[in-house]
């Protein structure tokens, strides 16, 4: 799991907290978003900050060929990108993937995290929740 820190982030769940109390509907809306992201990010085979995934070797994409598996970067069958998930309550929101080599795919080609883009959309996102 990667955790985000930021500041003027953090103000303002303080300030979401103290007015409203429950996140737990911000968290949704989040999770969503990151969803979204986080599939297009696989698409366009690119991680947080659009830094292009190294290419694969072209041994394995011949491999890949051969068993009928998917050519793209970080997909052999799809599952990562079709499992992200997340969990929301009012305390907290999880987002990841439940397979057990997301971990060890994240090491070699970064495809969760934020970037500045991500955090204008989340600051907007909050500012819509306190409205």
């Amino acid at each position: 799991m990667i955790k985000f820190d930021s500041t003027a982030l953090d103000y303002l769940l303080i300030r979401i907290v103290n007015k409203l109390g429950d996140l737990a509907p911000a968290y949704r809306n989040l999770g969503e978003y990151m969803q979204l992201r986080t599939r297009d990010r696989f698409d366009r085979e690119y991680g947080p900050g659009r830094a292009q995934w190294k290419p694969l070797k072209p041994s394995y994409l011949a491999y890949k060929r051969r068993k009928g598996l998917m050519t793209g970067i970080n997909k052999r069958r799809g599952l990562l990108r079709d499992t992200m998930t997340y969990q929301a309550d009012r305390n907290q929101l999880l987002f990841g993937s439940p397979q057990d080599y997301a971990e060890y795919v994240e090491g070699a080609r970064p495809w969760l995290g934020l970037d500045d883009r991500d955090t204008t959309e989340i600051g907007e996102i909050l500012y819509e929740y306190l409205e």
